[in-house]
């Protein structure tokens, strides 16, 4: 009996661990090319994530970065 509990033990400990690095293993990259392909990146970006800019003059483009990124994994605009 004893041993069935420590065999369930370990299985949920392997199991949360799975979990665990399997929600930290996303991290998606959106390359985006105006202002509103950002806004549209955001709709879907989760933390963990990078908007990387196009290369160019952004000029006379409103830019909103709002999203859901998480202190120790935000959501990161590069340039």
């Amino acid at each position: 009996m004893k041993f069935n509990r420590v065999g369930v033990l370990a299985a949920q400990v392997a199991a949360a661990i799975v979990a665990a690095a399997a929600s930290t293993s996303h991290a998606a990259t959106f390359n985006v090319a105006s202002a509103a392909q950002i806004t549209t990146a955001m709709q879907s970006a989760m933390s963990g994530d990078t908007l990387i800019m196009a290369n160019g003059n952004w000029t006379n483009q409103n830019i909103s970065f709002a999203g859901n990124g998480a202190a120790g994994m935000p959501i990161i605009l590069r340039a």
